[in-house]
């Protein structure tokens, strides 16, 4: 189980709850009767982050024939859009957005850029296309995770080194940094979901020998889902 960890709320905005998006910014590329399409998947929290990564695609790549795209964004999804961008009528923008669906994603845009071959897919050719081209830039990508979390600072004795790290290894909590003095002292993260029985079994497996303080920092955890 791998996590990595993301500030966040500094504007103070509530938590949302856990979600999933894609790990990493990818571009792929797959070719159907001479007919390219270059997909590109990024995530993106907000509509300005994705009306720039879409205008930099049609930067780059300004003489394709088309940039279809479709984007999940928002703590309800409350943003969700799709343009064929002058392909036929559902043909590009939809299946793209289907796709995102079905991957259970979210704050996910993919652009899908076309360099028509010169022979006619048709409508279902260029709704399997699409779809397919949105299907690689996912799996390229691998995604992840995003779990509510808190940052706590713990104190112990030395005594219980063992068992406090064993615990808290086992549970996948993420330690941030350590430090040895009078006492052993650490910054780690610990999912919203789980800290009652996180601080409870910190207390059991130390003997109840130690000082817990939540500092009051909220993060993201990131738990990879795809190798």
């Amino acid at each position: 189980m791998i996590y990595n960890y993301m500030e966040i709320n500094q504007g103070g905005e509530p938590m949302r709850q856990s979600y999933i998006t894609i790990a990493r910014q990818v571009e792929v590329e797959y070719v159907e009767k001479k007919s390219r399409f270059i997909a590109a998947a990024k995530c993106v929290n907000n509509i300005d982050a994705a009306e720039e990564f879409l205008a930099a695609i049609k930067a780059h790549y300004r003489d394709a024939s088309h940039h279809v795209y479709a984007m999940i964004i928002g703590e309800q999804d409350q943003i969700q859009r799709s343009n064929d961008d002058g392909e036929p009528s559902g043909t590009g923008g939809r299946p793209t957005l289907n796709t995102i669906q079905q991957a259970d994603l979210h704050d996910t845009l993919i652009v899908v850029t076309r360099y028509f071959g010169g022979t006619l897919l048709g409508a279902g050719g260029l709704t399997r296309a699409y779809a397919k081209a949105a299907n690689m830039a996912i799996t390229a990508a691998g995604r992840i995770e995003k779990i509510p979390a808190h940052r706590f600072s713990i104190a112990f004795p030395y005594v219980a080194v063992d068992r406090i790290f064993k615990y808290i290894e086992d549970s996948g909590f993420q330690i941030l940094d350590k430090y040895f003095s009078e006492r052993v002292g650490l910054n780690c993260l610990i999912p919203d979901q789980d800290q009652e029985s996180a601080l409870a079994g910190l207390k059991v497996v130390s003997g109840g020998r130690i000082h817990i303080l939540d500092l009051g920092v909220e993060q993201y955890i990131e738990r990879l889902l795809d190798e």
